[in-house]
Formats: C-alpha cells, sequence, structure tokens
C-alpha cells in the first residue's frame, strides 16, 4: 500500500493536514474545473481515494472535511437539481463506499485498524456496514479482529454498541 502513487489530495488526507486539504481541493476546483466527484474520489493506483486514506491514518478532521462536501453537495442537490435528475444521476461528492484493490471501503479500513472514532464518523454518514472486502469480512468481522487498540477486547458490548446505534 505505501509505495503505491498517492496525490497531494491522498497525501494530504492520510497525514491529516487539514489546511493542505482544503487548499489543494479549493485550487484544484478553481485551475482544473474538474467535477467535485473527480476531486474527492480520485484513486491512486490501489484504487483508494482520499477518504481511504484518511481513515487509515484515523485522521478524523480530514474525514469529517471529506464528508462534509459530499453533505453540502447533497444539500445542493436537493434545493437546485431535484427537478431536472435523480441522486444518482446528480449526486456528486466523495464515495463513502469506494472500494480499493483489496475489496476494502473506507469504513472497513477504520474497523480493521481499530479507529473507533473514524468508525463512527462513516456509519452516522451512512457508509454501507453490509460492504465486504476480499476475503468476505465486513465491518463487523473487522471489528471484532482489531488488535492493539481501543476496540482489542471486542465482546457482546461492542457489537451491541454498533449494532444498536447505527441499527446494523
Amino acid at each position: 500500500m505505501e509505495d503505491d502513487f498517492n496525490y497531494p489530495m491522498h497525501l494530504a488526507a492520510q497525514n491529516g493536514e487539514l489546511e493542505m486539504l482544503e487548499l489543494i481541493y479549493k485550487y484544484a476546483k478553481e485551475q482544473t474545473h474538474k467535477s467535485d466527484t473527480d476531486l474527492l474520489n480520485v484513486q491512486n493506483k490501489a484504487f483508494e481515494t482520499p477518504l481511504h486514506r484518511a481513515a487509515l491514518y484515523n485522521r478524523e478532521t480530514a474525514v469529517q472535511f471529506l464528508l462534509k462536501q459530499s453533505v453540502e453537495l447533497e444539500s445542493l442537490f436537493a434545493l437546485e437539481l431535484a427537478s431536472f435528475c435523480t441522486p444518482a444521476d446528480c449526486f456528486s461528492g466523495a464515495n463513502i463506499d469506494a472500494v480499493d484493490d483489496d475489496g476494502f471501503t473506507a469504513l472497513l479500513l477504520a474497523a480493521s485498524k481499530g479507529h473507533e472514532g473514524v468508525t463512527d464518523l462513516l456509519l452516522a454518514s451512512k457508509a454501507d456496514h453490509t460492504c465486504c472486502d476480499a476475503l468476505g469480512k465486513n465491518m463487523l468481522h473487522w471489528v471484532a479482529e482489531a488488535e492493539n487498540t481501543d476496540l482489542a477486547e471486542v465482546n457482546q458490548d461492542v457489537y451491541h454498541k454498533y449494532i444498536l446505534r447505527y441499527n446494523l
């Protein structure tokens, strides 16, 4: 994973450099005239997006920023585009359920590393908890396997926390 070519947005997200992430996003948007979807979902060689990198490295502020861009775009859709197209046609923003070359979503990466705060952010933002990676493991499998983290002592309470809080 580490030798995969990462774009500046990937690096800023993985390092939790929020100001840099905002500047890169703003500059790229102004200079390239690319869509928000293209900017927020740019993939490295492992098909990871900036959201994947932020989740993998437990960068909550970067995850919040990337998810906020999607929410703002979704709000614009609701206000301005409702009469012209369906959400699937018009929605743009960070794809919260984008899959890398190992079948991992940002949620699976966060759960596999025991990043409870990022996991909570992604679940609260409606990440698909039923997605499975290439090994067939979903979020709860990875939560149970998290080692050397706050989630290492996984028991029924942790399962209930996610199952009850997010109606999984």
